[in-house]
């Protein structure tokens, strides 16, 4: 889990429903419009692009640090909803940018579309990682929040929880009265251990009429099936289900494969923490999650002042959404494929339109040349 926002987030299937008497085409993954899609072509060596950034530290104002890019479109239009701090400074707050192309992007409106909480509250300190999902005629966006902005002496992980808010037109959101998911603690039940300390990153997706709510975990995740050392922990995907009503209980959905991901520190006691700022998206009735995958260093790497950072992009799909995944062999990207994303690739955002398949996602060189910002590369799943 990163300690500052770090995100990607999801786009779904688009659709078209008649709201508000307008025609409008909403990324939220409702009814599957994909079954002549070649999944097989959803492979690393088909995407292209993201060598440079298409919003970066001097787009839509000086030094706003965009990131944790969520894509949607409704209508012609494509929103983005991604978090920025203004050249650094805390708190980091959500905005609203739309497009033509998906590729050039406007601030609108200028300000905030979900701003940190009161003085007090759970996410006084920072909202970011946005989500947002069309469902049962409202946008339903996830974040997530803390009430200790980074720099404060009080600040901890522990801190982060999962919020909910909702709107009529996407810009203008009401909050619940508190947060929908948090750690489970440490109350004796090591059933729920895998989500004890932090959770965080939601990636909703609407799936079987409901929404899917996939986001990161971290706990005591110990198991002799992982060979991880006493003590040690993974940091995992986890699932809550929402019916328009109510909340299910979190359960676990999917843990890094130690075969590509080994948690067990190697020679230099460097690792693979585990999966980060989960998406999904419905394809061909399957759920695909992507994700980044982080590393822990024992040492911050030179020029780098952290040693955890996201490093890959990866991704897995399910029949069911919960069970059943298959992982990837490979990554998608590795940080050293770019330039602009030599200390970190995160946040990775996959809306399909049409047949393509656009990846959106986050990163900076910040240590290196100042580069910051969004990228995107795209797959074409056309079937011949």
């Amino acid at each position: 889990m990163k300690g500052f926002h770090e995100r990607l987030k999801e786009c779904i299937v688009s659709f078209t429903i008649i709201f508000a008497g307008q025609f409008i085409v909403s990324c939220g993954g409702g009814s599957d419009s994909s079954r002549d899609l070649d999944i097989s072509r959803l492979v690393p060596s088909n995407f292209t692009g993201g060598s440079t950034q298409i919003i970066s530290l001097s787009s839509n104002g000086t030094n706003l640090t965009w990131n944790d890019p969520h894509v949607i479109k409704v209508g012609s239009q494509y929103w983005m909803y991604a978090t920025a701090t203004d050249n650094f400074m805390t708190p980091v707050r959500i905005y609203r940018l739309v497009s033509d192309d998906g590729i050039s992007w406007t601030l609108n409106p200028s300000s905030p579309v979900l701003d940190v909480g009161a003085a007090g509250t759970w996410d006084a300190g920072a909202v970011e990682t946005p989500a947002v999902v069309y469902f049962n005629g409202k946008y339903h966006m996830f974040w997530t929040g803390y009430q200790y902005a980074h720099g404060d002496p009080d600040f901890s992980t522990s801190y982060f929880r999962i919020g909910h808010a909702v709107s009529d037109d996407g810009i203008v959101f009401a909050r619940d009265g508190s947060f929908i998911v948090a750690p489970s603690g440490t109350d004796g039940d090591v059933s729920n251990d895998w989500y004890a300390f932090i959770v965080g990153e939601p990636g909703p997706v609407v799936f079987n009429n409901r929404i899917y709510l996939y986001f990161t975990a971290a706990g005591a995740d110990t198991g002799p099936d992982l060979d991880m050392g006493a003590g040690a922990s993974l940091q995992v995907i986890g699932l809550v289900t929402y019916d328009g009503t109510s909340w299910s209980a979190p359960t676990r959905v999917l843990r890094p494969d130690q075969t590509i991901y080994p948690r067990k520190p190697d020679s230099d006691n460097d690792y693979w923490v585990g999966y980060s700022t989960p998406n999904a998206i419905v394809l061909n009735g399957e759920v695909h999650l992507f994700f980044d995958v982080a590393r822990q260093y024992d040492s911050a790497p030179a020029p780098v002042a952290e040693t955890w950072l996201q490093e890959r992009l990866h991704h897995a799909r399910s029949a069911d959404g919960v069970t059943g995944w298959i992982q990837d062999s490979s990554p998608i990207r590795s940080k050293t494929d770019f330039t602009w994303t030599r200390r970190e690739i995160r946040s990775p955002d996959a809306f399909l339109d049409g047949t393509i398949l656009r990846l959106y996602f986050a990163g900076d060189s910040i240590y290196y040349d100042n580069q910051f910002g969004i990228g995107v590369m795209t797959c074409d799943l056309g079937a011949d």
